[in-house]
């Protein structure tokens, strides 16, 4: 077999010299039923759902369902033959599957390096698994290491790729989004809308059950630190606190404190460090308010939380001040009620209530907030700094 022949000639050979935080490459995949049937025979997953198409089809779907590890099999693809190429090991990996692939889909998986660590040699890669009609079916999270930190390495530009597989690289656009507040209901939206849009979202919220005491305990170094590695376009705080049902007389003073630190200490350390490096390419910082704090919440009994949540807003239009001559906007998205988090068992009749104060008579959703999000972060929200936007179908009190 020659050079020409090997596949493992096509591999890319990335030293850390070529890696760099926002390195993107993109490889392709005709879903046929020849892979499903090879899949199935080599994995022993036999499963109607992928081997029948009228089993398929009685559940409701319009073709053979392609297994999932399929698509984690493109992943492997990306990062071992582009990003960054023949010397990448996998340590880690976390899929989620949000759509389906059928049959005859071609998919397309994206990824960008989000995190470089030259010391350790150690990299983190968002990888965005997309249909043809533009759905995004899988999102994962990969850290990879490189080995053997060889000789005579073949930088990337020298590379031929081929119609199905390209590395992109163009250190002047930063598409990477820091998302503080990982299990937060509105979280799965704002980060498929960013994905699908091509910006790149890194969570922030270490993933457990206590991940508010968390971030309340991270200190400006820990903030700073991770401002350095993940060099983010933008900042979406959207962590959310539990509201505790008592009024200000009962409130117990440190929830209450502890409320407010996390809902802006965040925002005021990154902002420090915005202030602190120059050369920081961050030019969004966006925090997700609620318009409902300031009424729906008091009038229930919830008053410790409405003003923990009117004092974020404030700070949002005190920050955007002290920070413009940096370049970078600070922004609020103030939405009212939305069915998720801790609203998601909400009652028709309390749903009627909350439509029939709205003059619109319809109460925001999740992708309300994430297309005003989008706005906020592209081009047209050059010049737009210390405002909260509200999202309340009219409603003013």
């Amino acid at each position: 077999m020659t050079e020409n022949e090997n596949p493992n000639s096509n591999a890319a050979n990335l030293s850390s010299g070529d890696l760099y935080v926002g390195i993107q490459a993109s490889v392709t995949m005709n879903i046929t039923e020849s892979v499903i049937d090879s899949f199935a025979k080599f994995s022993g997953d036999f499963n109607p759902l992928h081997c029948d198409k009228d089993f398929a089809y009685s559940l409701g779907f319009r073709e053979r369902v392609a297994h999932g590890a399929i698509q984690q099999a493109l992943v492997s693809r990306l990062v071992g033959m582009c990003i960054p190429g023949r010397r990448s090991l996998i340590k880690k990996l976390s899929t989620q599957y949000l759509s389906p692939v059928f049959s005859g889909d071609q998919i397309t998986a994206h990824g960008t390096l989000a995190s470089w660590d030259t010391i350790n040699q150690n990299g983190h890669v968002v990888i965005g698994v997309k249909a043809p009609d533009g759905r995004t079916c899988s999102i994962t999270h990969l850290d990879f290491t490189l080995t053997l930190a060889g000789q005579g390495v073949t930088r990337s530009e020298n590379l031929s790729p081929n119609e199905t597989s390209k590395i992109i690289r163009n250190p002047g656009i930063n598409r990477n989004i820091l998302v503080i507040g990982s299990r937060s209901g509105l979280y799965r939206s704002i980060r498929k809308t960013l994905v699908d849009n091509d910006y790149v979202p890194i969570s922030i919220g270490r993933g457990d059950a206590d991940y508010a005491r968390n971030i309340v305990e991270m200190s400006d170094g820990e903030w700073a630190d991770i401002l350095c590695e993940t060099n983010p376009f933008g900042v979406v705080h959207c962590a959310s606190m539990q509201p505790v049902k008592a009024t200000m007389v009962d409130m117990d003073i440190g929830i209450m404190l502890r409320n407010m630190h996390l809902l802006t200490n965040p925002l005021r350390a990154i902002a420090k460090t915005k202030m602190s490096f120059e050369n920081s390419g961050l030019r969004r910082i966006i925090a997700i308010t609620s318009s409902g704090a300031r009424h729906i919440f008091p009038e229930n009994g919830y008053e410790s939380y409405g003003y923990s949540k009117t004092i974020q807003s404030f700070f949002i239009r005190d920050l955007a001040r002290e920070i413009a001559s940096t370049g970078a906007t600070v922004n609020a998205i103030a939405p009212s009620e939305i069915g998720v988090g801790m609203n998601v068992n909400m009652s028709q009749r309390s749903r009627a209530l909350l439509e029939s104060r709205m003059p619109s008579h319809k109460l925001t959703t999740p992708e309300d907030v994430a297309q005003t999000l989008l706005f906020l972060l592209s081009h047209a929200g050059d010049s737009i700094t210390g405002q909260e936007i509200v999202l309340a179908g009219g409603r003013s009190k």
